[in-house]
């Protein structure tokens, strides 16, 4: 695999994952305001929010990575 190939293949997996995340966080942020929380209290779904925003943060940081590595 070259550079360029596996540039594109580590950029196309990490915005994938992104893509997930922020589709995990608007649904979390529907959950807590419909009140859908699946048997979790506040707190439970405060730090299930926090560990997945920290997580995209986390995966934004690669790509940013990723980007200036092209």
């Amino acid at each position: 695999m070259t550079h360029a190939e596996l540039n594109e293949a580590a950029h196309d997996k990490v915005f994938a994952k992104l893509t997930q995340l922020n589709r995990e966080l608007r649904n979390i942020l529907r959950d807590i305001e419909t009140d859908t929380t699946c048997g979790l209290d506040a707190d439970q779904m405060q730090v299930l929010y926090t560990s997945t925003y920290r997580q995209a943060d986390i995966y934004n940081y690669i790509a940013k990575l990723i980007e200036t590595n092209k």
